[in-house]
């Protein structure tokens, strides 16, 4: 039995394809990280029907009740034309509400309903959990490390 695995193994270390200089870009190491973060998250994503976007703007709303649909587009760069799909989309999920701003009668302000903050504490525990299995190789000063270094790219 290990030893059918451990040829396994072998086999496809031996199969595993070269990308050359790709190997090297942050761009595909970031991008192997988010696709592999994005698998894991989906069933919970599916279970809400919603995908890691939505998600990030209902984060937003959720930490910044009464925010303006500007606002979330400029922090999440979202442009504006998509984050109005979006929107509906979580209303008619029932996770949203527009109501008018008190500080501009142009603008909506967005915030969670009682069913989104519902979904949100749910998901965001799974999430949470997810991301902290998945990091179990880092010692704590390593994730700390790699989250700081990450950081540098959220201007």
């Amino acid at each position: 039995m290990k030893q059918e695995r451990a040829n396994r193994e072998s086999e496809f270390a031996s199969d595993r394809l070269s990308l050359g200089s790709m190997e090297d870009l942050l761009a595909y190491r970031l991008r192997s990280a988010q696709y592999l973060l994005f698998t894991v998250h989906s069933e919970v994503f599916n279970r809400y029907k919603i995908t890691p976007g939505l998600y990030g703007i209902l984060i937003a709303i959720r930490y910044n009740p009464g925010c303006s649909q500007i606002a979330v587009c400029n922090r999440l760069n979202i442009d504006s034309s998509a984050m109005v799909t979006a929107l509906d989309k979580l209303q008619k999920l029932g996770f949203v509400e527009r109501r008018p701003s008190p500080n501009d009668r142009r603008q909506r302000a967005l915030y969670l309903t009682e069913k989104g903050k519902a979904a949100m504490r749910e998901i965001e525990t799974a999430v949470a959990t997810q991301e902290k299995s998945l990091l179990t190789d880092f010692s704590a000063s390593e994730r700390t490390t790699l989250m700081q270094l990450l950081e540098r790219f959220d201007r």
